[in-house]
């Protein structure tokens, strides 16, 4: 009997400490009960490269100085890189998508890697390269252009104070540049002579190196005389809007307007004009080399969509010309600079083809 007398206790007890009614009764402050959202965060630099690295540091890992950077490049394509729906999600303001892509031109490190470097995602640092790359290619026809009637005449002074060459205002080469294999049907098209898989890159560049004409259409099974030969150079020179003379090596066919070396020299002005014309030429054997040691990527390979690789060619050929005209100033601005007349070469006769005219020109101004 005293056991249940305890039970009956402890309802009793219950009952005191909880009244269902009372409860059920109670007005409920809503403003009290309801959840205090939490402020999300929002980390939108995870690394500023411009406050991060100083001055030198900042220009060896992205390869132009944080001036350069800030108000030369950037205006210049900050539109396109520009997201329409700015405000959604968290996006990636237009400074640090370009150092992106100018720390992957300058190491070509694996995206990934990229990614961890400025705290952002794999497929974020793929998507960017991509649009960074797209955003400088629209700007090529901008950068390299045909030199002017005026600039080939200054070009033709400067060559000519290198080795004596007259009349030659550009240089003529091709360089492959390794990417990965297109796969399907036409992989095997891209692979060069070397073994890889690659594009032809056609180009002429000037005597400060800048680069005045490219061509990265051709796979690199093509032969550079057939890519010169599809290109729009070789209608301009046809059909006489271009002048001049411009060198090229022995895999190119001999012109009246590409000279190549003589096979065989017999004479001694035959021997002077190869001299002459290698020492010549070989400036564009180190502008390709300059820029490739600039831009590690063209040299260590692109290991991108076909479409995106072409793409990044032409932004690295703007970037350079753009490295160029900033870092060293034009010759012909000084006071001392003079166009000679000795600088120039007469024109072929009419109906003389490419190797008569060059055989005349080493008798000419070789003997």
């Amino acid at each position: 009997m005293d056991d249940f007398d305890d039970i009956d206790f402890g309802l009793d007890d219950m009952d005191r400490l909880f009244d269902m009614d009372r409860f059920f009764d109670m007005e409920v402050d809503e403003d009290n009960l309801r959840r205090e959202r939490i402020p999300k965060r929002y980390v939108r630099d995870y690394q500023n490269p411009f406050e991060y690295w100083r001055e030198d540091e900042f220009t060896n890992r992205y390869r132009f100085s944080k001036a350069v950077v800030m108000h030369y490049i950037l205006p210049l394509i900050r539109d396109a890189l520009d997201l329409v729906n700015s405000n959604r999600g968290l996006p990636v303001s237009p400074e640090i998508q370009l150092t992106i892509g100018l720390r992957y031109y300058a190491t070509n490190c694996f995206q990934k890697a990229n990614g961890d470097i400025h705290g952002y995602s794999h497929s974020t640092v793929c998507l960017i390269v991509r649009r960074v790359s797209v955003a400088l290619a629209g700007l090529f026809n901008r950068f390299v252009q045909l030199p002017t009637r005026e600039e080939q005449r200054v070009n033709a002074q400067l060559f000519h104070e290198v080795a004596g060459m007259r009349s030659i205002f550009a240089l003529l080469d091709g360089v492959l540049v390794k990417i990965a294999s297109p796969g399907k049907a036409i992989a095997e098209i891209f692979r060069c002579r070397k073994g890889y898989f690659a594009l032809n890159v056609v180009a002429i560049v000037d005597a400060k190196g800048s680069f005045r004409f490219m061509d990265v259409r051709h796979p690199g099974s093509v032969h550079n005389q057939t890519g010169v030969d599809r290109s729009a150079l070789k209608l301009l020179f046809d059909t006489g809007l271009l002048e001049g003379i411009i060198l090229g090596d022995p895999g190119y066919g001999c012109q009246t307007y590409l000279f190549t070396p003589i096979p065989n020299p017999v004479n001694q002005a035959e021997k002077s004009f190869n001299e002459s014309l290698i020492t010549t030429r070989s400036f564009i054997e180190r502008s390709f080399g300059r820029w490739k040691r600039k831009f590690p990527c063209l040299k260590l390979g692109l290991s991108t969509k076909l479409d995106t690789s072409i793409a990044k060619i032409c932004a690295l050929a703007v970037l350079w010309n753009i490295h160029m005209d900033l870092n060293y100033p034009n010759q012909w601005e000084s006071e001392d600079f003079q166009i000679k007349q000795e600088a120039f070469a007469e024109p072929p006769r009419p109906g003389m083809n490419g190797f008569q005219y060059r055989r005349e020109y080493a008798v000419r101004y070789f003997s």
